[in-house]
């Protein structure tokens, strides 16, 4: 499944003058999906989720860094990380971490999932008047860093222009990059995506709009999904890990903690760029 996903050269970059990430460890979950004996990965495959990166950049070279050891420390066959979206807007470097990972830029082989602030993005190209919104959201820290003057922008005029100077300033592999992104991934035990699912909908069946901007409904439900959901969108102090879901967005632009929920087997564990020393993990 995972033979023509290709392998990334990562530079550590700003990385190393951060601090390194707190260790957290959950084992042995019993989820809704499956049993005791039920493996929730295929064997010899991990995987590393990360939540909402939103325009951090230097937040994604320390955690890169921090996947790039565990991976060192503890070998496996298949490695593979899974972004959840929402790479632009409200943090100050979205143009650089698109370019981060549209040039591949990162340790091992990744999907990147599209979250609703991508989809923004992308109907803002080809049309203009959804920046009225947009640029109440993160849209006008975007057209920043893309080099696009949003003086006009914030008192709610030049839209137009400000449409024709992103089209303009990015490149075509950051668009390429965005138009590519996947609404979901299914591996396992597991569906990953961005915001979560309409409950009572077969996974194969659900909506885009659910799967970039769904919340209530899905947050407050407790039934089985047939997979647990991996996903972000909804801000949270520290990882949720719920029977039917595991939400990896730490609110990383406001609180410096970008998140990788670690799955293999039967175990799940994180890394996170909050600091402090690293815990040794044990079989225990």
């Amino acid at each position: 499944m995972l033979q023509n996903l290709r392998r990334f050269k990562f530079d550590v970059g700003g990385a190393a003058n951060l601090l390194p990430s707190a260790w957290r460890l959950f084992r042995g979950q019993q989820r809704q999906a499956g049993g005791a004996d039920q493996s929730f990965l295929p064997a010899g495959c991990r995987v590393y989720a990360i939540g909402d990166i939103h325009g951090r950049a230097d937040l994604l070279d320390c955690l890169g860094e921090q996947i790039w050891r565990d991976v060192i420390e503890r070998p496996c066959e298949t490695v593979l990380t899974i972004f959840l979206g929402d790479y632009v807007d409200r943090g100050p470097d979205s143009a650089t971490v698109i370019e981060r990972l549209a040039s591949n830029n990162f340790p091992t082989s990744f999907i990147p999932l599209r979250g609703n602030h991508e989809a923004v993005m992308l109907q803002f190209l080809e049309d203009e008047s959804v920046l009225d919104k947009w640029r109440h959201f993160g849209g006008v820290e975007t057209l920043a860093s893309y080099n696009v003057e949003v003086t006009e922008v914030m008192r709610g005029r030049g839209f137009k222009a400000a449409q024709d100077r992103l089209r303009h300033n990015l490149p075509d592999l950051h668009r390429e990059f965005l138009e590519q992104t996947c609404l979901s991934y299914t591996l396992g035990e597991y569906f990953f995506c961005h915001a979560g699912v309409r409950p009572g909908v077969a996974l194969d069946q659900q909506q885009p709009r659910d799967l970039l901007w769904i919340r209530d409904e899905f947050l407050g439900a407790s039934e089985s999904f047939g997979k647990i959901i991996v996903h972000g969108h909804n801000a949270v102090p520290t990882v949720e890990i719920l029977p039917n879901r595991i939400n990896a967005d730490t609110g990383a632009y406001a609180t410096n903690v970008l998140t990788a929920v670690v799955l293999e087997g039967n175990d799940s564990w994180i890394l996170d760029t909050a600091g402090g020393a690293a815990i040794s993990l044990t079989n225990g």
